[in-house]
């Protein structure tokens, strides 16, 4: 059985059709520079001086985390699912000022996606099955380009968000291979 990765499950249930070329590829690559400088910044690395387009996601983010988080217990970890036959890999785990421990995907666009909270629950269960890590809860982060403090949009109804994401997994291997 070959392995799917979470993102490529969902990526069938996202129109991209409207965003022209050039600006989807920059999407991508503003997504990777951001990802990559919050995650160096969650576990106290260097970061390099980021351009000045991009400069204003990782300050967001640095708002969000100061405010908010008490200490990292995971950043981009590549986890497998066995007995469904996918893998992903989580942003963040982190554990709140206030005890909760919550899973973070990181999101640079302005308009929520569907598919985050199914993506979400994806991670969790990757999580949760062989207990990695207890999850009180899951939240998209929307890191702002402004640098204004990040949006952080929970999801708490995981089991019903896993149930779409094994629909969207076993249409894919069904379908496409």
């Amino acid at each position: 059985m070959r392995f799917l990765h979470v993102t490529e499950v969902l990526g069938k249930y996202i129109d991209f059709s409207r965003i022209p070329d050039l600006r989807l590829y920059e999407a991508c690559q503003r997504g990777q520079i951001v990802h990559a400088a919050c995650g160096a910044t969650a576990l106290g690395g260097y970061v390099a001086p980021l351009p000045d387009r991009f400069a204003g996601y990782l300050e967001s983010f640095k708002r969000w985390f100061t405010n908010n988080v008490r200490r990292v217990l995971m950043v981009e970890q590549t986890l497998v699912c066995e007995s469904f036959g996918f893998t992903g890999r989580p942003d963040m785990v982190v554990e709140l000022i206030n005890g909760l421990v919550l899973l973070v995907d990181l999101k640079t666009p302005l308009v929520e996606s569907k598919t985050w909270a199914v993506q979400l629950a994806a991670y969790w269960y990757l999580l949760d099955k062989p207990k990695i890590i207890n999850v009180d809860s899951s939240a998209s982060l929307r890191v702002r380009p402004n640098g204004a403090e990040a949006v952080a949009v929970r999801y708490d109804d995981w089991l019903a968000d896993f149930d779409i994401f094994l629909s969207a997994l076993n249409a894919h291997r069904a379908l496409i291979g």
